[in-house]
């Protein structure tokens, strides 16, 4: 059985399509997320449950990431951003689900 599933494992491929639909605003720059649709073919789910929650994990860190996480530098070069007391990072609470 267990070698019947690393044969399967060196086969499987993942296929993603993520789509965001943004809001910018031109004067201000500021963006807004409007929709994300997201297609993930992992193959055949044995527990859908956690799938779900990485997909979403997953979603959420790319969002936030492209959104608020940013590497900010001083004058000399040196980054300014090198801990989470200065860094911008997601939390729960920011996330939508529909």
């Amino acid at each position: 059985m267990l070698a019947a599933l690393a044969r399967h494992h060196r086969k499987a491929l993942k296929w993603v399509e993520w789509r965001p639909v943004v809001e910018v605003d031109r004067e201000s720059g500021a963006v807004r997320l409007r929709d994300y649709v997201s297609v993930d073919d992992c193959g055949v789910r044995i527990s859908p449950m956690p799938v779900a929650g990485q997909v979403h994990g997953g979603l959420a860190q790319g969002i936030a990431q492209a959104l608020w996480e940013d590497l900010v530098y001083d004058a000399h070069g040196q980054l300014s951003t090198g801990s989470l007391m200065e860094y911008t990072t997601s939390a729960a609470n920011g996330a939508v689900s529909r």
